[in-house]
C-alpha cells in the first residue's frame, strides 16, 4: 500500500492524524490568507450594525477581523450571527459570542436551506467574506432578503519553492502518492495552476467537501473521496479508513 499522501494546506491537526496512522505526509499549501489594506469601509459598517438583521460568516478567516473591531459590543448584538464550520463556531465560542450553527451544514449552500424562510424574508443581512468569495450567500440570500457583502480578508497564491515543487511533481509522477487531499477550490484552483491535471491522474484525488469536488469535476478529473462532514478530523479519519480498508466515501456519505 502507497503511504504518501499530499495534503495541499500547512500542517496542523488533519496532517498529525495521518501521520499518527502511519502515513508519510507531504504538506504543500497553495493558498495564504492575509489582511486586507483598508478596513475603513468595515468600520462604517460596524457603526452601523444595528442596521443588520443578521451577519453570516462562512470561513474562520472573516472572524478575527470581525471580532477586532466588533469587540465587546459583539455579545449585546440584537441580530443574529449566522456561521459555518466547526472552526468559525469554536472561534466565536471563544470569544463568548453567541451564534447560530447547523451540525449538519457541510457548506454555504446547506446553510441557508437550514435556516426557515420566514426566518431570512425581507430582511437585511452582512456577509464577510474574502475576496475569492464562490458568492453562494449572497446569491442565494438574496431570493428572500436584502444582502450586503463586504471583504474583511484576501486569499491569494503562495510563492512555489521550486525545489519543493520539483520534489511533489516527481512524487506524483512516479505514483508515490496514494491520496491528495484539497481543503477549498481557491487552493485546488491554485495548485492546477502551477503543476495542471495530469499530475493528478495517478493518485487519489480527495476532497473535504462537495463544493472542493465540484470544482475538480469541472476540470474533467475524477474524484475518488469526498468527507461525509467538513471537518478535519472527520475528513482525516473517513480518509485513513478508505486508504486503509477500501472503503468508499462518496459526497453523500455512502
Amino acid at each position: 500500500m502507497k503511504t504518501g499522501v499530499l495534503v495541499v494546506r500547512d500542517y496542523d491537526l488533519f496532517s498529525s492524524l495521518l501521520i499518527g496512522q502511519g502515513f508519510s505526509v507531504v504538506n504543500f499549501p497553495t493558498i495564504k490568507t492575509e489582511k486586507i489594506a483598508d478596513y475603513s469601509e468595515f468600520d462604517k459598517v460596524i457603526a452601523d450594525i444595528e442596521n443588520f438583521d443578521g451577519i453570516f460568516i462562512t470561513s474562520p478567516n472573516a472572524v478575527n477581523p470581525f471580532l477586532e473591531r466588533f469587540g465587546e459590543t459583539a455579545k449585546n448584538y440584537r441580530g443574529k450571527i449566522y456561521v459555518l464550520g466547526n472552526r468559525t463556531k469554536e472561534l466565536f465560542k471563544a470569544a463568548d459570542v453567541e451564534v447560530i450553527f447547523y451540525e449538519h451544514a457541510n457548506n454555504a449552500a446547506e446553510l441557508i436551506d437550514s435556516i426557515p424562510e420566514n426566518a431570512l424574508e425581507r430582511k437585511k443581512f452582512l456577509y464577510l467574506c474574502g475576496n475569492r468569495s464562490l458568492r453562494i450567500i449572497p446569491e442565494m440570500l438574496g431570493k428572500y432578503a436584502e444582502v450586503q457583502e463586504l471583504i474583511v480578508y484576501k486569499t491569494s497564491a503562495t510563492e512555489a519553492d521550486v525545489k519543493e515543487s520539483d520534489r511533489v511533481k516527481k512524487k506524483l509522477e512516479k505514483g508515490k502518492i496514494a491520496a491528495a487531499c484539497f481543503f477549498s477550490p481557491s487552493g485546488a484552483e491554485s495548485f492546477l495552476s502551477q503543476f495542471g491535471t495530469e499530475v493528478l491522474r495517478q493518485t487519489v484525488i480527495a476532497t473535504i467537501g462537495k463544493t472542493t469536488a465540484e470544482f475538480f469535476k469541472r476540470q474533467n478529473l475524477q474524484v475518488n473521496f469526498v468527507s461525509s462532514k467538513a471537518t478535519a478530523k472527520d475528513f482525516a479519519v473517513e480518509l485513513i479508513e478508505y486508504l486503509q480498508n477500501g472503503k468508499r466515501i462518496t459526497d453523500n456519505g455512502k
